[in-house]
């Protein structure tokens, strides 16, 4: 194991616990955000496994956040 697979695996588990890409990134030192964004995919996937916690989809919950506002 290298420490490149720790820092890799320590910010995978920051991005899955719901930690900002933003401190992640503070975290690990990056200088650029765009370092950080290869984690963003694991926020997302936590993103739809609480939708889907309410039987709903993110794209189902804009939908209905977009028909409340029109209204």
């Amino acid at each position: 194991m290298h420490l490149h697979d720790l820092r890799h695996s320590t910010a995978s588990l920051l991005a899955q616990a719901g930690v900002s890409l933003q401190v992640i990134g503070a975290i690990l030192g990056h200088s650029s955000p765009q370092t950080t964004a290869r984690y963003a995919h694991l926020v997302e996937d936590n993103k739809r496994e609480a939708m889907a916690k309410l039987g709903a989809s993110p794209a189902t919950k804009s939908r209905h956040s977009k028909r409340k506002t029109a209204a």
